[in-house]
């Protein structure tokens, strides 16, 4: 038979669990399903070479609490499913692997499909198939085929990235590499007899400052850096990812390659913050990272990359920053005063308010909610009329308000003087308003004239005895 390794390298971006009856899913960053050939025909070199692809994979990525590496071995059937979340347990396993019996590739491709289906919400997905022959039940073979491009087909439609690398020696297998190069939801790379060396990708976005843009405080101007790395043994190569912006109506550095082997590249893009964004007080800067593609050559080796975040996305805290929005105000006094209580020597004065908001740097859709809080002041009181008004959008409004107003002491003739001031308070903290608090003074005003109570004085007559004339 023909020597036949199949890689089949899912790379997907959404969460990830693997199914547990007593605890439930388990999120996983990562996870590596191995579909490993042990029949006798892969005694010799061709286990060999599957062990020491396979160390190869759990040195770059070790398993973990956060990747799970499966091992399915198979040879006339599906073995026993042995799962991973520790370096040294999975490399035991796999040093111990030994070859034996018959080949039935339709049972190993079965049983690493289900294990991919359980693992189906991994962010990263990594399904490696390993066997060095044809199975005579070929029938069987691209029916697992076909479920295997199900799965492809649903983690495409959730924009979820899908991988397959063959290793092939000669021609074998030529049907299965035909129907999987076929899918459109998945890439295929045939490495052909060469060496598949797997690489560790690490990208990384550090922010250097982000500041309010000067010229629109509703843009966020954000400078960072980027770098990658890329291991592989025995030594590091040169890789480039490209990384693209993911933040709605961004501009700048929105698509941009990072290369490994230098120094850290500086970018610059302008975010618009919108009301959500403001509210919390912080923007979340995402970028989408496409790995290079597979098939690339290296020393003879085809590459085969592993990277863990296809998605980065870093919170940053929007500074607080003046924003031009202005707040006018007049009064006008209705009418004449009245007494409130002559006694006390208090008036009534009926006013009319009027506020003026303009907005200056919003953009069309956007507010910042403003509270106007109305403070009486020297032995004024509202008696009428909101204490609070909200002014939340660019307009004018007009509101009527009524004070209590004590008359000025020994004032002759007497008079009112009215003093309140108007506190614009915003309800963000990002929000800073041109002078805040506006003071109202209106003195002199003519009290009302003096209370005449006309007064009645009714004497009665009572008779009263006189001793004398008793």
């Amino acid at each position: 038979m023909k020597n036949l390794m199949i890689a089949l390298l899912m790379l997907v971006t959404s969460e990830l669990h693997l199914a547990n009856a007593k605890t439930g899913p388990v999120p996983l960053d990562f996870a590596t399903v191995s579909v490993v050939d042990v029949s006798s025909s892969m005694t010799g070199e061709r286990l060999e070479t599957t062990k020491k692809e396979l160390l190869d994979l759990v040195d770059q990525l070790p398993p973990s609490s956060s990747h799970t590496f499966v091992i399915v071995p198979f040879n006339t059937s599906a073995l026993p499913t042995l799962v991973f979340n520790d370096k040294a347990s999975a490399i035991a396993a796999i040093s111990g692997l030994k070859a034996d019996g018959g080949t039935s590739i339709a049972s190993g491709l079965l049983k690493g499909r289900e294990a991919a289906a359980k693992l189906s919400h991994a962010k990263n997905l990594l399904l490696v198939f390993y066997s060095d022959g044809e199975d005579s039940d070929q029938q069987a073979v691209m029916a697992e085929e076909a479920k295997l491009s199900a799965i492809f087909r649903d983690r495409h439609a959730k924009s979820l990235s899908n991988h397959v690398s063959l290793k092939r020696w000669g021609n074998a297998n030529a049907e299965l590499r035909t129907q999987l190069m076929k899918n459109p939801h998945v890439s295929v790379t045939d490495a052909g007899e060469m060496k598949i060396r797997p690489v560790g990708i690490h990208p990384e976005i550090r922010i250097s400052k982000a500041l309010r843009d000067t010229k629109n405080s509703n843009n966020l101007v954000v400078d960072f850096q980027a770098a990658v790395s890329a291991q592989m043994k025995p030594d590091n190569i040169g890789v480039s990812v490209q990384a693209a912006c993911k933040n709605q109506g961004a501009s700048g550095d929105v698509l941009f390659s990072i290369k490994s082997g230098s120094n850290a590249s500086d970018h610059q893009i302008v975010l618009p913050l919108t009301v959500a964004d403001e509210k919390r007080g912080v923007v979340d800067l995402a970028f989408a990272i496409n790995p290079p593609k597979s098939g690339s050559t290296v020393a003879g080796s085809i590459l085969l990359p592993l990277m863990k975040a296809t998605n980065i996305s870093i919170p940053i805290r929007i500074p607080a920053g003046d924003v031009e929005v202005v707040v006018e105000s007049s009064l006008t006094v209705k009418g004449a005063s009245r007494w409130e209580d002559p006694v006390a020597g208090r008036a009534v004065i009926e006013t009319s308010l009027k506020i003026r908001r303009v907005d200056k740097t919003l953009l069309e859709g956007q507010t910042r909610p403003i509270t106007a809080i109305i403070k009486a002041q020297d032995g004024c009181r509202l008696i009428s009329g909101p204490s609070q008004i909200a002014i939340n959008v660019a307009g004018e409004q007009v509101v009527d308000l009524m004070f209590s107003v004590p008359k000025r002491p020994n004032s002759s003739p007497p008079v009112l003087d009215l003093a309140f001031e108007i506190e614009c308070k915003p309800n963000t903290p990002l929000l800073k308003v041109q002078q805040p608090v506006q003071t109202f003074q209106a003195k002199g005003i003519g009290a009302p004239p003096a209370v005449i109570v006309p007064l009645t004085i009714v004497v009665q007559k009572t008779s009263t005895p006189n001793p004398d004339y008793s």
